[in-house]
């Protein structure tokens, strides 16, 4: 939902506007991503997700899914405040789910660096070797798609096809959020998980509920998002995101414009907008800790960790 520009200012206008258009804030929004699919009762269609794409088995997913803190690799060198949308685990095997409503190159170094985060933490922090299981990464593109086909798998492979021997261990996907969309689609015809991804993306009500049909858990799912659409605390986090967003964006802009710089220059401007981020998470933190917001919810939602949070609690 591009087209928003959401601040603390503007949120019951916001609100009221999307009543008067007959629309929702989409599931491809991180935030309503996340409150979604962390919901136990979307638990059913998550583990559909998961299967369609990875093809575990659907009613394994579901009995042995566990949700687990979004904040990766907290022990790890790699990034130290490193949040991921969805993260889950079915017995030993790690599954990140990422959102990627923009898809530009911020995001996508972002989850490359969430990605081996997890492979960090995964074997290298916890020295896990006997029990390993799989870490699978499944990014969901909303705007420029990895390819034209729904589902893609990403490999590593020599310059002859050879596929490397770890990949059993390592699994990414790609998921084109467009697909249908683009190339038209009959309602009648698709499947309860293609319409899942139909509705992830959709915005109209009426569609909504046409996707929905008479499905009792697609229906609670639509009734999820309309909710969502209609809470001040969900818009409060968007406008945040947004902020973090813009800040993303800006400094991409700026070394697309100063490319050819030295390298310890370029790593200077890294370290630049890291630290910004920074401070937006803490000063989030903080106005957050003044309307008594949950700990856990803050952390989800800043990507700090709890020793942080309290260090801000204590000042």
């Amino acid at each position: 939902m591009n087209s928003l520009r959401v601040d603390k200012n503007n949120i019951d206008k916001i609100i009221n506007e999307l009543k008067e258009r007959n629309e929702v804030l989409p599931a491809t929004s991180d935030i309503v991503f996340k409150n979604l699919f962390r919901d136990e009762s979307m638990k059913s269609i998550l583990a559909l997700l998961i299967s369609n794409i990875t093809g575990i088995n659907e009613e394994y997913i579901y009995k042995n899914i566990t949700y687990e803190d979004s904040y990766i690799g907290k022990n790890t060198i790699i990034h130290k405040d490193n949040t991921v949308d969805l993260h889950v685990k079915i017995e030993d095997n790690t599954i990140m789910l990422e959102m990627n409503e923009s898809n530009n190159t911020y995001t996508r170094f972002n989850n490359v660096t969430h990605f081996h985060s997890g492979i960090v933490d995964k074997f290298l922090v916890s020295k896990n070797y006997e029990n390993i299981g799989v870490l699978y990464q499944i990014n969901f593109d909303n705007n420029h798609p990895f390819s034209d086909e729904l589902i893609s798998r990403i490999m590593m492979r020599d310059d002859n096809g050879k596929l490397d021997e770890e990949e059993r261990y390592f699994r990414k996907y790609k998921v084109n959020l467009s697909f249908f969309s683009e190339k038209g689609y009959n309602i009648e015809k698709l499947s309860k998980f293609e319409r899942v991804l139909l509705i992830m993306r959709e915005k109209n009500k009426d569609k909504l509920k046409k996707l929905a049909g008479k499905d009792k858990e697609l229906k609670n799912m639509v009734k999820k998002i309309e909710d969502m659409s209609e809470a001040r605390k969900i818009f409060d986090i968007y406008a945040f995101n947004e902020h973090v967003e813009k800040l993303a964006r800006d400094a991409e802009k700026q070394e697309a414009r100063k490319e050819g710089l030295a390298e310890g220059r370029v790593e200077g401007r890294a370290q630049g907008r890291a630290e910004a981020e920074k401070e937006t998470k803490i000063e989030t933190a903080r106005k957050m800790l003044k309307k008594n917001i949950k700990l856990e919810d803050i952390i989800d939602i800043t990507g700090l960790s709890k020793e942080e949070i309290q260090k801000i609690e204590e000042n």
